[in-house]
């Protein structure tokens, strides 16, 4: 026998950790709150994709005035501190088929055999399987 209490109820946003649905209204409840906590992240990602993009197209800008002014760096005490850097920074690309394939070829002597290899590295990668919900809309006719 549990010690905890009855059930919460279901509140917006609350940790729902603990919470099992044991009855039809239950379910129905959290389809609804599912529902509409999938419909307030969707607004909200636009909302963040929007701004994200308005970040990139300033900072393009700001970063072209500051090569061409050579700053490297900028002071932001009047904007509430701290300071805006330039720097660059390199990075390494994917893997890609093409490449490993061309590169081992180079490597073997041997582009048919570095095909058969990578192809089979390739073919025999381990699958990971998950179960997710996923809502769907209807439709415009």
């Amino acid at each position: 026998m549990s010690t905890s209490g009855p059930e919460p109820e279901m509140e917006p946003y609350a940790d729902r950790s603990h919470y099992r649905i044991r009855t039809d209204d239950q379910f129905k409840d959290g389809v609804k709150l599912y529902v509409e906590i999938v419909d307030e992240l969707a607004a909200t990602s636009k909302k963040a994709s929007a701004l994200r993009k308005h970040k990139a197209e300033l900072s393009e800008s700001i970063m072209g005035y500051m090569r061409n002014e050579d700053l490297e760096e900028l002071d932001l005490e009047s904007f509430g501190g701290g300071k805006l850097l330039r720097r660059k920074s390199k990075r390494v690309e994917g893997l890609k088929k093409d490449a490993i394939i061309e590169q081992l070829g180079v490597m073997l002597g041997n582009s048919g055999q570095a095909e058969t290899v990578v192809s089979n590295i390739w073919n025999n990668r381990a699958v990971s399987e998950t179960e997710t919900l996923r809502r769907t809309r209807p439709r415009a006719s």
